[in-house]
């Protein structure tokens, strides 16, 4: 029998805010390369600032959003962000020039950054500990299926040449407005409502501060949230919103064929989310997450060594590195983060989290276009850094992961 703090509601709504999540952070990958297919004039700078505005306004949300949830409700701070996932989508497929784009993609990155902490906090303190872990992890597997999308739905687009770029932009509208009839139907999460709801807002900001957060019994789940994920997004980031760029540049596979061929990688670490999705509760956190880092720094090293000749080899090996990203902390970033803070943190501290994260994976973003230009561009250079830092990310594990599988989570 289903425990009652197992409802499907809060299941399926969360899946879809993380499926639309994924979507539109990823579909700017594909939209760069048909840029550069069509001849759209495009400056450096712009060029740099298109994938990473996102990123930046994720940034802002997860500090801001996150902080309020703990403060006001997880429940309410989503109801308040649905606006983000309507108008500025709608707003991106109008604007008349690219730097409005950048900008606007900004702003959409603030309320994205919002539903990251909000959605995997409401999910884990509505679910019991032994099943916990895949129902949250579910929201990877949701986050890798929006990005699957936005690759398959521009290989599809690609003959109709630059207008398919507004219709990849506004394309999301329609499972966002699924995720608003859902959001209305939220319940706010019992877990919150018990401990925080009865305190003045004077007293909730105590227990909320982001000071707290270097507090002796949280410190070490702050470092090792913030750490892996910082870790994490320079690689996945600085892979992810270039890959077909790096199809490109590497496997010499030129036009829709580029986005076909991401499209299977980002299936790779969909198969990676659904095997970690089985075992995470099972096997443990722990585990998988030094599984999916390991794959990950054996792909990206060997690939650095390897005189990279065939575009195959190329494949292969970034399969390796999507398939341990799906395993380990593809679905470990939804999950370890509010297991690691108490309930008047939980929010705040996933928050904080994800805002570390998005510093990591602007740094990975910005060192692509160097290291693929013809001055500096060489393979090695580009997958020893990634690979580097995915070894980091092991280690850092290995050495601070606790293993929370089955715990309850922690009050405060």
């Amino acid at each position: 029998m289903t425990s009652p703090e197992d409802s499907p509601r809060p299941l399926r709504l969360l899946f879809a805010s993380a499926f639309v999540d994924g979507y539109n952070l990823i579909v700017i990958a594909p939209i760069i390369l048909l840029i550069k297919e069509f001849g759209i004039p495009i400056s450096p700078w712009l060029l740099a600032l298109l994938p990473v505005s996102a990123i930046l306004g994720n940034l802002v949300g997860g500090l801001l959003l996150g902080h309020l949830g703990d403060l006001f409700g997880r429940r309410r701070i989503l109801i308040w962000d649905i606006a983000f996932f309507i108008l500025i989508p709608i707003a991106c497929a109008l604007a008349p020039s690219l730097l409005l784009l950048v900008l606007l993609r900004f702003v959409l990155g603030i309320g994205i950054g919002g539903n990251y902490p909000l959605t995997s906090v409401l999910l884990s303190e509505s679910s019991s500990r032994s099943v916990r872990g895949r129902r949250v992890a579910l929201l990877g597997v949701a986050w890798t299926a929006g990005a699957l999308t936005s690759y398959l739905l521009s290989a599809a687009l690609y003959p109709l040449g630059s207008i398919a770029i507004p219709i990849l932009l506004v394309a999301v509208v329609v499972p966002a407005t699924v995720v608003i009839i859902l959001r209305s139907r939220l319940s706010e999460s019992e877990t919150w409502r018990q401990q925080m709801a009865k305190l003045s807002l004077r007293e909730r900001m105590d227990r909320a501060s982001v000071a707290r957060l270097v507090a002796p019994d949280v410190r070490r789940g702050t470092a090792y949230a913030a750490g892996f994920w910082f870790l994490f997004d320079v690689v996945q980031y600085g892979v992810s919103l270039f890959l077909p760029l790096l199809l490109v540049v590497f496997g010499h596979i030129q036009g829709s064929m580029a986005l076909t061929l991401s499209a299977v990688l980002y299936a790779g670490e969909l198969g990676g989310t659904l095997v970690g999705l089985r075992l995470v509760d099972s096997l443990g956190r722990r585990t998988l997450q030094l599984s999916g880092f390991a794959a990950m720094a054996l792909g990206l090293l060997v690939a650095a060594i390897l005189p990279l000749s065939s575009a195959t080899l190329v494949l292969l090996l970034l399969l390796v590195v999507t398939t341990g990203v799906g395993v380990g902390p593809g679905i470990m970033e939804f999950v370890y983060p509010p297991e690691l803070f108490p309930t008047p943190l939980r929010a705040t501290g996933s928050g904080f989290a994800l805002s570390m994260s998005r510093v990591g994976a602007s740094v990975g973003v910005l060192v692509v276009p160097l290291l693929i230009s013809p001055v500096f561009g060489s393979t090695r250079y580009l997958f020893a850094l990634y690979g580097v830092v995915a070894v980091a990310a092991f280690l850092l594990t290995w050495a601070m992961a606790p293993e929370t599988r089955g715990l309850p989570l922690p009050t405060g």
